[in-house]
């Protein structure tokens, strides 16, 4: 509870069915912090707000690890008043509809600050853009769960307790945002839908659709991207208020986010917590764990999910083998997938909704039906695009990437 890590519990077998007293349930856990005193908390934020106030040139980057840490109210509050981006995994942490808001790093920015806070920072290559996406910075803050690192110097504090003293002494800054930043690139704003050829019989290409995607997304949405292109794409989507996003680049795990999904949308079902899950999964991935299908139609969950069906690996593809056999994947009739794990002929109350579009006129006509947009029941878009095509903005870090296996 304290260090927010997980703990295993071996049970030899022959005792699982054994009582155990039920009032020790009703004894309060004594959890301490070890993450230093008031006094310590009070000297690192103070010297945290003079750095803030004394910056010409400020940059919030938001990550993932915001999440688990319980940074998201304290990331709301500083980028009412600095410039705001996030490292890819790091979407959805803040509100996208600040005007402080500058979107997901994707490679090099035009824009050195002079201070720069991380919040809840998962460092990595694949997180970072192969590290081109960190800023360099006069100076560098991190916010960890139980130290503060600042200028590469470690503090053993509590992150979310310096975070908090922070928020605090900032207070009345937090009244006046300072305006977009000059030199870091906007995303599309309000969902527009970028430049890209759309003509009614042209093919879908990725930039025109994660611009497309955009509208389709509202408050309290969980939006699931899964490891390869919807990664590289999802991240130039315009999130509306409220929005979580679950995208993780760390282990780049094909596969993991169509169960994901299930247990997602099970636990919001269970909690009542509002809003729509939605699943954006690459053909390759959908192939590895596929079965999950079967389990979110066992338990009518409401999984709303968008299959990029490319016909491999595309990332991989742009890595090492742009037409190498070993990067494509067998050709699935993957909205027959419903079908085929039982759910057509269940019981009624559950709505199934499975549809493949090839131009954007099909596409248009499908996002445009109310029947895909309520999120009830299982909703399955089968996307076919081009077999190399990825995001404009992600080619050159790929081919960074492909440089480097060949060094």
């Amino acid at each position: 509870m304290s260090h927010s890590k997980p703990v295993y519990a071996s049970v030899p077998s022959d005792m699982l069915e054994i009582d155990v007293p039920l009032e020790l349930l009703d004894r309060c856990l004594s959890i301490s912090s070890h993450s230093g005193t008031s006094a310590s908390v009070s000297k690192v934020s103070a010297r945290l707000v003079d750095k803030v106030r004394a910056a010409q040139r400020p940059l919030l980057i938001v990550d993932a690890l915001c999440y688990p840490f319980d940074f998201l109210q304290e990331a709301g509050e500083l980028a009412k008043i600095m410039p705001t981006a996030a490292f890819t995994a790091g979407k959805g942490v803040v509100d996208e509809t600040n005007p402080n808001w500058h979107g997901a790093l994707s490679g090099p920015i035009d824009y050195r600050p002079d201070v720069v806070l991380m919040l809840g920072p998962l460092l990595s290559d694949t997180n970072t853009a192969a590290w081109t996406a960190v800023p360099e910075g006069d100076s560098v803050v991190k916010f960890n769960l139980d130290d503060v690192e600042i200028d590469d110097e470690v503090h053993h504090v509590h992150g979310k307790a310096v975070l908090q003293s922070l928020v605090s002494a900032l207070h009345p800054e937090l009244t006046t945002a300072t305006g977009p930043a000059k030199g870091i690139e906007l995303l599309p704003q309000n969902g527009q839908k970028g430049k890209a050829s759309k003509g009614e019989s042209s093919s879908i290409s990725q930039d025109s659709f994660w611009a497309t995607m955009s509208p389709f997304l509202r408050p309290n949405d969980t939006d699931i991207l899964a490891n390869g292109t919807p990664l590289l794409g999802g991240r130039s989507m315009q999130l509306p208020a409220q929005t979580q996003v679950v995208a993780s680049s760390v282990w780049c795990s094909i596969g993991q986010m169509l169960p994901a999904a299930h247990g997602i949308a099970l636990a919001k079902r269970d909690h009542d917590i509002p809003g729509r899950t939605i699943l954006l999964e690459g053909d390759g991935s959908f192939q590895v764990t596929c079965q999950a299908l079967s389990d979110i139609i066992r338990y009518k969950l409401d999984v709303t999910i968008f299959i990029l069906n490319n016909g491999g690996y595309t990332y991989e593809r742009w890595l090492n083998g742009i037409e190498a056999e070993y990067n494509d994947v067998p050709s699935w009739r993957y909205s027959n997938a419903p079908s085929f794990f039982g759910a057509e002929g269940r019981a009624t109350g559950y709505p199934i909704m499975s549809v493949r579009v090839e131009k954007w006129s099909e596409l248009e006509e499908v996002l445009a039906d109310a029947k895909l947009h309520d999120g009830k029941g299982l909703k399955l878009v089968d996307v076919v695009m081009e077999a190399a095509d990825v995001p404009e903005k992600s080619k050159a870090g790929l081919r960074r990437g492909s440089e480097a296996l060949r060094v």
